[in-house]
């Protein structure tokens, strides 16, 4: 999530461009959440949906994962992959947007999935996620997706949208 651009100095010459040659700018681009795709319809007759409230800014606190349109009081579970799956897996009537190859790695570390957690009344959930104070986490990424019972589903789950968590100050 490296940002970058050239630059020359003014025209003719002059400046910081004609006593160094060309200057590289690079900066870090700030913190941000990016959704992509569309859930699958829940029982509940509304796509399942994964969201963010706030960006997942180094050392927030006030971070929060929020779902919504699942069946109600269903057991849902987010996965965690590096990248997204191009084109998107057909999974039963839903998509898989993860990349498949750090899906599973993931899993296999036992890493993923996070959960479960439990869909209110409503088939919705918010619950705070705090943002380590690590610079490491600065500029790096992780693509999530998540994955809630659904009785009236073909294959017993719904899959939600997929989101990009930006790390960044």
């Amino acid at each position: 999530n490296l940002v970058s651009y050239t630059t020359t100095g003014p025209p003719g010459g002059h400046g910081n461009a004609g006593l160094f040659g060309n200057i590289a700018v690079v900066g870090i681009s700030p913190a941000s959440v990016g959704l992509y795709g569309v859930g699958c319809t829940s029982s509940a007759s509304t796509p399942f949906v994964l969201g963010a409230i706030g960006t997942p800014q180094i050392g927030s606190t006030s971070f929060q994962i929020a779902m919504a349109g699942g069946q109600a009081n269903a057991l849902c579970f987010i996965y965690l992959a590096v990248g997204q799956s191009n084109p998107p897996v057909p999974f039963g009537p839903c998509n898989v947007y993860l990349d498949l190859t750090t899906l599973f790695a993931i899993i296999t570390s036992g890493i993923s999935p996070l959960g479960p957690f439990p869909l209110d009344g409503s088939g919705n959930l918010t619950f705070g996620l705090p943002i380590p104070n690590q610079s490491s986490l600065i500029g790096q990424y992780i693509d999530t997706q998540a994955a809630a019972q659904d009785a009236l589903s073909p294959i017993g789950v719904v899959l939600s949208n997929g989101m990009r968590l930006n790390f960044g100050p």
